[in-house]
């Protein structure tokens, strides 16, 4: 048997991918979503909310409230600020959805690339938990918390 010869693992398939997809946006929302009914967020979070809601109230893009970003993303906030009225709660949703995104693109890529489901897990696991306790809902909530256990 030659190195050439070796057998890949089997693919996950569609529906395998979908479960794991499911599972991942399921634990997302169950780890951040005790942060739901707080009123802090990150700074660059609360900057995105508050242009994105000036976008959807009628103001000009880049005259009132500016940010040195591509306007994609305070048009996505623009767009949930018309859904979810002045609530941040909208906000927070959807950095529910980044975070369960860019997990599950985790998983895929360690799936696919690294030949291991058990890295994909791993590294989609690893992104929730580094993005509840490093990164928003936010670094206040983890500055209330935090402190108690140091």
């Amino acid at each position: 048997m030659t190195a050439g010869d070796e057998a890949e693992p089997p693919r996950t398939s569609a529906i395998g991918y979908l479960t794991v997809v499911i599972i991942v946006f399921i634990w997302t929302a169950i780890v951040r979503g005790p942060y739901l009914s707080l009123a802090a967020i990150d700074g660059d979070e609360a900057l995105f909310w508050i242009i994105g809601r000036a976008w959807s109230e009628g103001h000009v893009p880049y005259a009132q409230f500016w940010d040195v970003k591509p306007p994609g993303i305070f048009l996505i906030f623009a767009g949930v600020a018309a859904l979810c009225g002045n609530s941040i709660v909208g906000a927070k949703i959807l950095a529910i959805a980044a975070v369960g995104a860019a997990a599950s693109g985790l998983y895929v890529f360690g799936e696919r690339h690294l030949k291991s489901r058990t890295a994909g897990l791993l590294a989609a696991f690893i992104e929730i938990w580094r993005r509840n306790i490093v990164g928003a809902p936010g670094r206040p909530v983890a500055r209330m918390i935090l402190p108690a256990h140091t």
